[in-house]
Formats: C-alpha cells, structure tokens, sequence
C-alpha cells in the first residue's frame, strides 16, 4: 500500500501476477493514489487464503489505470475456491476486482 503523500506514477511489467487474498480482509495487493500501468497482455493468478464467500475481492485500486488493456487482461487461474464459481475480473477506471458467484440457484426480484 502506498502513501497518500506518494508522489508518481506505477508501472508493472509483468505480464503475469500472482496476488493472494484473505478472504476474511481483504485488501488490495496494490492500493495507489496515482496512475497505475499494466501491460497489454496481462494475466491474473489468484489464490484464496482460504474459500471466499460470494462477492467482489479487490486486486488493484489506484486513481486511475492504464494500459491497453482490459480488454486484454485476463485471469490465468484462481486457486481455493471451486472454478464454476469464479465470475472473473471485473475492470473499472480506478480498479480490478475478482468476482466469485454463489453456490446454487440465486433469484433477483426487482
């Protein structure tokens, strides 16, 4: 995590991350307050501490990201946690998030 006080940008070259998450409190592997850079073709493998509950778990959180991406951007793997229910990324302008479904039947009544 870095400082409000930071003073730049951050760039991640990796084509390939590894970001484990705690379900129980969970933080981003990287929270900036700044533009955050990935790479084009970039790919996510993520493991839980422990079997998440259904919900969004964040990855990233910066003021803004970059890149060509997300279009791009996939997740490779997602370990602790059964694949069906692994709903994906989820890509907005200031963070990444990893979503996982609920077991079973669910219904949305509007």
């Amino acid at each position: 995590r870095l400082g409000t006080t930071f003073d730049g940008n951050v760039s991640l070259t990796d084509e390939v991350i590894d970001v484990a998450i705690d379900p129980l409190g969970a933080q981003p592997a990287l929270a900036a307050p700044a533009l955050l850079t990935l790479p084009t073709n970039c790919r996510f493998r993520v493991s839980f501490s422990s079997r998440p509950k259904a919900g969004r778990y964040p990855l990233f959180k910066a003021d803004a990201l970059a890149g060509t991406g997300p279009r791009d951007w996939r997740l490779e793997s997602c370990s602790g946690v059964d694949a069906d229910r692994v709903g994906g990324l989820v890509v907005s302008e200031t963070s990444i998030e990893i979503e996982i479904k609920a077991r079973g039947l669910v219904l949305v009544v509007r």
